[in-house]
């Protein structure tokens, strides 16, 4: 029996009724059951929990609601809070990201339903760099603090407990040194290299670091020089330190003189005197120089006399003395003023430039004198009779 049959019975059915009299009741038409209205009852969420070994890496999270009836609905928006904002941050989309060492819970909602997500943030050190990359010392003792910054996987820095776990070495202390602390100091000249590591993570950085003293300064000794005879020798020492003030060994010295026909200068600072005069003695060594002052001048040491003695045999003969004056070196001095006198004037007397004359019969000392030197010459006049002359020479008596 089709739909519209069943209805022609109804209907006629009813007309019988109310045709045959009588109050009847109106048939109810048969209810439909209601469905109850989906609910969320669950959420499920993925990945859970988290675990961040670095900052700024996101994760998003993927959540699935079911209702009542464990079917799952679509459409729902989750509502996500973080419990610390300083750790992790959560979007409306469930876009997960880290910014701080930490641990926090992620709470999402859809209307009684909630799930939560546990969160933990603790970066792992995955690469040091260290600055600067390299060093070149030019003074022994100088120094250089390394600064490391230690980066996660994502790059972001680390601070804190992971820097300070950094331990450093020295591939040659006798070259360069290092602190616990990153502090590099120059021992001497050489090569030589700094690593830095975090022993946890086996993660190394290092730095070349080459010490090559430069000469900053020469000093002489001594600085200044008086000689007093020809052909002495002195030696001028350099000591050539870095900008530091360290003495350094092995450096070339170049030697030169001002004046080389007072002084001359060998290539080892040998200074000799060559005449009278002044010079300056300069020692180069790369960039620095430092001189020295020289100054010859002659002293008399010795005067000679020449003869040493004399004797006359006529009153009114004379002599020259000639001096010759000596320095200390036994170089000959020209232009020396010499001072005479006479022990004994009535007997010989002499003059400014050494000229003796017998005055009587005796002895007499002539002193030729110049500066502290003196010398002497001895003179003797002792008369001998040459002639006789008589007189008269004739004579007639009667």
């Amino acid at each position: 029996m089709t739909i519209i049959d069943r209805r022609s019975v109804f209907l006629l059915l009813s007309y019988l009724v109310l045709s045959c009299g009588g109050e009847t009741s109106t048939p109810t038409a048969p209810t439909t059951p209601t469905t109850p209205a989906k609910v969320a009852t669950s959420i499920t969420v993925s990945p859970s929990p988290i675990a961040f070994t670095a900052l700024g890496a996101p994760i998003q999270l993927t959540s699935t609601v079911k209702d009542q009836g464990g079917m799952v609905m679509t459409g729902q928006t989750v509502t996500w809070i973080t419990s610390d904002e300083t750790v992790v941050t959560v979007s409306s989309t469930g876009f997960v990201q880290a910014v701080g060492n930490g641990s926090a819970i992620l709470t999402g909602s859809v209307g009684s339903a909630t799930a939560t997500v546990s969160v933990t943030v603790a970066q792992v050190a995955a690469t040091i760099e260290l600055s600067p990359t390299s060093k070149t010392f030019t003074s022994v003792g100088d120094t250089v603090t390394l600064v490391p910054t230690v980066k996660d996987v994502a790059g972001t820095v680390m601070t804190g407990a992971t820097v300070e776990t950094i331990t450093w070495s020295s591939s040659d202390e006798s070259v360069a040194t290092v602190t616990s602390s990153g502090l590099v100091a120059a021992v001497a000249d050489g090569s030589v290299t700094i690593t830095a590591t975090i022993p946890s993570e086996s993660i190394t950085a290092t730095v070349s670091v080459t010490v090559g003293q430069a000469a900053a300064t020469v000093e002489l000794s001594p600085t200044s020089k008086m000689f007093t005879s020809v052909g002495d020798t002195a030696t001028v020492t350099a000591t050539v330190k870095d900008a530091g003030g360290t003495a350094m060994t092995g450096q070339t010295v170049t030697w030169s003189t001002s004046n080389a026909s007072t002084a001359t200068v060998s290539s080892s600072g040998l200074v000799t005197a060559i005449a009278t005069g002044t010079a300056t003695i300069t020692a180069t060594t790369g960039t620095a120089t430092a001189t020295a002052s020289i100054t010859v001048s002659q002293a008399a040491a010795t005067v000679e006399l020449a003869p040493t003695s004399k004797t006359f045999t006529s009153v009114g003969d004379t002599v020259t003395l000639v001096p010759t004056v000596k320095d200390a070196g036994g170089t000959t001095m020209t232009g020396q003023t010499v001072i005479w006198s006479t022990s004994n004037a009535s007997v010989a007397t002499v003059t400014s430039s050494g000229v003796v004359t017998a005055v009587d019969n005796g002895s007499a000392t002539i002193t030729a004198t110049t500066g502290t030197a003196t010398a002497t010459a001895s003179i003797t006049v002792s008369q001998a009779a040459a002639t006789v002359e008589l007189s008269p020479t004739s004579k007639t008596f009667t």
